[in-house]
């Protein structure tokens, strides 16, 4: 088992950099933790995992999180904290497993749960990837903010000609 950390600092308000402190508490795994740091290109990294986490904390919620949508586009599990729109991505037991914020002890055994079981494992992973090419597809969710842009365009334009003609 091998843990890479791929990422920098959130710019996010209200974060830590914490990266320091984590290169200081890693040291005693030696070669089994690799820290890429902030990169280009995380695909080939994440392309490794065999399983993918996201560890926000309610305090610092973020949106749908691609460090959850990538690795599962490639059929890759995630484990995440119940933290932002994290449920809106990964269903708990389904194609992934959220659990609560802050909780390591759960964490740490759902890990193991899709390291240990093979037949576990393939089913999120297969569910993962569906889930993505449903909710996620890059063309449908561009048609979807298009239509947001042409209706506010619509409705800005008929309180124009209204108010000016």
């Amino acid at each position: 088992v091998k843990l890479v950390l791929v990422g920098g600092t959130t710019p996010q308000a209200g974060s830590v950099d914490d990266l320091s402190l984590l290169r200081e508490r890693a040291k005693p795994l030696g070669d089994n933790v690799v820290f890429p740091g902030s990169v280009d290109d995380p695909v080939p990294y994440i392309a490794g995992f065999q399983v993918g986490t996201c560890t926000s904390i309610r305090a610092i919620a973020e949106g749908a999180p691609r460090k959850l949508i990538e690795p599962m586009a490639l059929g890759i599990p995630c484990v995440t904290t119940d933290s932002g729109a994290t449920r809106e991505v990964v269903e708990d037991g389904v194609n992934g497993f959220v659990v609560p914020d802050g909780d390591l002890n759960k964490m740490v055994r759902r890990l193991e749960q899709l390291i240990v079981d093979p037949v576990l494992y393939r089913t999120l992973s297969d569910r993962a990837r569906d889930t993505v090419a449903r909710k996620f597809d890059v063309v449908s969710q561009a048609a979807k903010i298009r239509d947001i842009y042409l209706t506010l365009i619509a409705g800005s334009t008929r309180k124009v000609s209204r108010r000016f003609w």
